[in-house]
């Protein structure tokens, strides 16, 4: 005599299960279909808060950056200016 074993195997990707999966969440507690759906959504707009978050930050950081870099860029030519009218000479002399 031989046994014959039927393996079956169900995989779902993201928060909301199958509506067949879900169907047996709700016939064993009523309500829970709602649950999982009210959570879904919950941490939908979570997720959308954060990754707003981020893109504000790193639009900050490069307004900052560009900022930063314009600054050293200025004192760099008003130190060459002031540099050039105090009479200063470079190490190089032409003749």
């Amino acid at each position: 005599m031989s046994v014959v074993q039927r393996t079956e195997l169900e995989a779902t990707k993201g928060p909301i299960p199958p509506p067949k999966m879900l169907a047996g969440y709700e016939a064993a507690v009523q309500g829970s279909g709602n649950r999982i759906l009210a959570m879904a959504e919950s941490q939908q707009a979570h997720r959308h808060t954060i990754e707003a978050k981020v893109v504000d930050a790193n639009i900050e950081m490069e307004r900052r950056g560009l900022m930063f870099g314009g600054l050293i860029a200025l004192v760099a030519i008003i130190g060459s200016i002031v540099l050039i009218a105090i009479g200063k000479r470079t190490l190089m002399y032409y003749n």
